[in-house]
């Protein structure tokens, strides 16, 4: 995803509170315990040979609080380093009890102008991913979630409720569409789904088991 400066946004939609789905909460037991393959990319999102990554990588996950983009909330966040050099586990429960504590409703800001929550009182929190180098303490690269399959991106989002998030957002030249509907209060993927020049759709998907937590290191040769 590209860095992108911020402009007021618009189109409010109007929200229907959602109905818990007992098989989601079933499912969200396994989602628990994660694990997840790293991998570096080109700034075009191709592999890259793990070699080139840094030798020593820490992921920092700090929480942002009341919305999906933004800045973190500087009173949370968790560190993490990989298990080995191709794999990344986290402990998301502990990861969620964090983001229970942080979690806002959502804010009245440029960021969120343009989205509409029910029900109102819904708290949300979203887990950023930053790379840094362990040994020069410099940013390795940028960072995040991605579906192995589809290569599009993932957010990691806590909700204290089942709650609709509906509406669209401009970063930018960039347009966010929500559309995310969730059935049960945790932890839930949301899958970012281009459709056009700089345009994006995000929507609730089901927990995965195979996640790449990929670092962008451009400019570097293609496998």
């Amino acid at each position: 995803m590209k860095v992108v400066s911020f402009i007021f946004v618009f189109f409010l939609v109007s929200c229907s509170s959602p109905v818990i789905d007992e098989q989601a909460v079933l499912e969200y037991k396994k989602f628990h315990q994660a694990s997840f393959e790293l991998v570096y990319t080109t700034h075009q999102n191709d592999l890259i040979d793990t070699s080139f990554g840094p030798q020593d990588i820490f992921f920092a996950m700090p929480y942002i609080s009341g919305q999906i983009f933004g800045s973190p909330d500087v009173h949370g966040f968790c560190c993490v380093s990989p298990e080995s050099a191709s794999q990344v586990s986290l402990q998301l429960k502990r990861m969620e009890h964090q983001m229970r504590k942080v979690a806002k409703s959502l804010n009245d800001n440029s960021m969120t102008h343009g989205l509409s929550i029910a029900p109102a009182e819904t708290r949300i929190a979203r887990v950023g991913v930053l790379a840094f180098d362990e040994r020069s303490q410099n940013i390795a690269g940028d960072a995040g979630f991605v579906d192995p399959n589809t290569r599009e991106y993932l957010i990691l989002i806590y909700s204290d409720r089942a709650c609709l998030i509906k509406g669209e957002i401009m970063l930018g030249t960039e347009r966010f569409v929500h559309n995310i509907e969730l059935n049960r209060s945790g932890l839930h993927w949301l899958r970012v789904e281009e459709y056009g020049d700089n345009n994006y759709y995000l929507e609730n998907t089901q927990p995965m088991r195979h996640v790449f937590m990929s670092v962008n290191l451009p400019d570097l040769t293609r496998l």
